[in-house]
This record gives C-alpha cells, sequence and structure tokens, in this order.
C-alpha cells in the first residue's frame, strides 16, 4: 500500500469519528437547552406574575414584604385569586425598565408606555390628597410661588402639577424623600414641598417636625390609597380583570 492509501485509510475513521463526536455534543446541547426552557417554565408557573412597586412611605415601605398602606390593601384585595407573584420594589427608573419589557401583571407606577394597554383601578374612597406644604412660622401666601423653589420627588406621578407650578413661575427643585425635603424646608434652602398629605405628615413624625408644618387647603387633587394598573399583555390579565369586577373586598373602581 502506498504513503497515500495509508494516509486514506486513517482519514477515514478519522472523520468518522469527528462526526460521531459532533453529532453527540448536539445531541447533549439540545438536551440542556431543553431542560433549561423546562426548568424556567417551571420556575415562571411557580412565581405567577410580578407586582411592581416602589418604595413611597407610608404606601409602601422600603421593605416590600413589610407591606406599607397600598401593599396591604392589594395583598387582600388579590388573598382569594390564588395565583402566586412576587413583589419586586424597584427604584423608579428601574421599574419602568422593567415595564417596558411587559414582564409583569400589576404596577402601582404608571406605564411610561403604551398606556393604552393597562386598565387602571383605584379605591373609591378618596381620603388622600395632593398639596403644598410650607413651614407655619413662614406663613407664606400659597398662590405667592413666583420665584419660590419647591420640593418634590421625581415620580412621574404628581409631574404634570410641579410643571403647571413651574409654568406660574416656580422653581422646581428635586428631593431624594421627604425627609430630606422637610430638612430643607426648615434650613430654608426650599419655600414649599409638593406631595402626598399622608407621606409628608409620615416622614415629618419621623424627624420630629410634624407640627411646624402646614399644608394648603386646596388640594390639588384627591384619591384613594390604593390605585394600580392592570397589563393587558399579560396572559392572566383578563382573569384578573374578571376577578376584580366581582370580588368585594374593596370598593374599587376602573378609571382607565
Amino acid at each position: 500500500m502506498t504513503k497515500q492509501g495509508e494516509c486514506s485509510s486513517l482519514i477515514l475513521p478519522l472523520r468518522y469519528t469527528i462526526n460521531v463526536w459532533l453529532r453527540s455534543l448536539s445531541l447533549i446541547a439540545a438536551s440542556i437547552l431543553l431542560w433549561s426552557i423546562s426548568t424556567f417554565s417551571a420556575a415562571e408557573d411557580e412565581l405567577g406574575f410580578n407586582i411592581i412597586v416602589t418604595t413611597y412611605p407610608p404606601f409602601i415601605d422600603e421593605n416590600a414584604k413589610g407591606g406599607g398602606i397600598s401593599l396591604q390593601l392589594l395583598t387582600t384585595l388579590l388573598a382569594p385569586f390564588n395565583q402566586s407573584y412576587q413583589v419586586l420594589n424597584l427604584p423608579p427608573a428601574r421599574a419602568h425598565l422593567l415595564m417596558a419589557k411587559d414582564d409583569y401583571l400589576i404596577s402601582v407606577l404608571p406605564p411610561g408606555h403604551a398606556s393604552s394597554n393597562h386598565l387602571r383601578f383605584e379605591l373609591i374612597k378618596t381620603d388622600l390628597h395632593y398639596t403644598l406644604f410650607q413651614l407655619k412660622s413662614r406663613n407664606e401666601p400659597w398662590q405667592n410661588i413666583f420665584n419660590k423653589k419647591i420640593g418634590t420627588l421625581n415620580f412621574r406621578f404628581g409631574k404634570s402639577y410641579a410643571q403647571n407650578l413651574q409654568t406660574q413661575g416656580a422653581k422646581i427643585v428635586t428631593i431624594p424623600n421627604f425627609e430630606s425635603g422637610l430638612k430643607m424646608l426648615h434650613a430654608g434652602r426650599v419655600d414649599f414641598l409638593l406631595g402626598i398629605d399622608q407621606t409628608i405628615y409620615n416622614a415629618a413624625e419621623k424627624i420630629d417636625m410634624a407640627d411646624e408644618i402646614i399644608a394648603d387647603d386646596n388640594k390639588l387633587t384627591s384619591f384613594g390609597a390604593l390605585a394600580f394598573y392592570v397589563n393587558l399583555n399579560n396572559p392572566m390579565s383578563m382573569d384578573l380583570i374578571q376577578y376584580l369586577y366581582d370580588q368585594e373586598i374593596l370598593e374599587i373602581k376602573q378609571t382607565q
């Protein structure tokens, strides 16, 4: 046999071995992929659905599992729905990034995209108010906001009210939280605070300033302690909406 024949006889078994090895590798990869998909699906079924919230004491506590007024109401409302869920407490920017992926069923934040694909529900009872606060000792006329600094959170909710005040000559100052905002108010770094009355009173009590502040009697808007959005792109949305219409736990209404 020539050297060329010897090489050919060696190459053929080698090619066969490589082909068998590659096929085995493909089968292993496919098995791993199928296992990953089934594992993910099982985990997804186990988790049920996501509820997106963001810290806004006393409505949503910093630790979502610890509750807060709104989260406790929502938990009570969903108890008979008999579906598992997890609460994701995220900063507003991260929350809206996740919402853009439609990876949730319920959010307490207004959707920043495709709002027509959401339904909004809220409590019928409206005992909360969005309004201005100032120090009692300042006694500034509430309408005198031209060139005044108004501290408020950087949330989409309430942003239209802040923008309206800005068109009237006010200077909007973003604050990290209302405890810091109250300290800025006390130090004269802002003239007013803008936010939900119960939230600001709650923050004032924490830093012993509850007796130093006063709220404007002319409220910008009133609402209940629970409002949330249902994502219609989620496959559970129709079941949830039907449940919300039928339940008698809380008096809620669809407002969007």
